[in-house]
């Protein structure tokens, strides 16, 4: 598991963050303009519903703010109910 993959990952201030293998993250958000994410070769896994990188407006948003932003596969919870999640 990754340590990862329950943290909200939020960029600002000019970061840049680029990956060195595969990762699950709990959330991912750049909201600075000048923040961005550099894939490679490798798959964000992001344990949320599909949004826009600058906010939490549903859908696809913001993609200019990653190299690939087809290599971030978003894993929604399903609609209604619980979801049990045992270790």
């Amino acid at each position: 598991m990754d340590e990862l993959e329950y943290v909200s990952v939020s960029l600002t201030n000019t970061t840049r963050m680029t990956l060195t293998t595969n990762v699950w993250v709990g959330d991912i958000h750049v909201y600075d303009a000048n923040s961005f994410i550099t894939l490679g070769s490798y798959q964000m896994d992001v344990n949320a519903e599909e949004h826009h990188l600058d906010s939490d407006l549903s859908g696809e948003g913001s993609t200019n703010r990653v190299d690939l932003y087809s290599q971030i596969v978003w894993h929604s919870p399903p609609d209604g109910g619980t979801v049990i999640s045992l270790r």
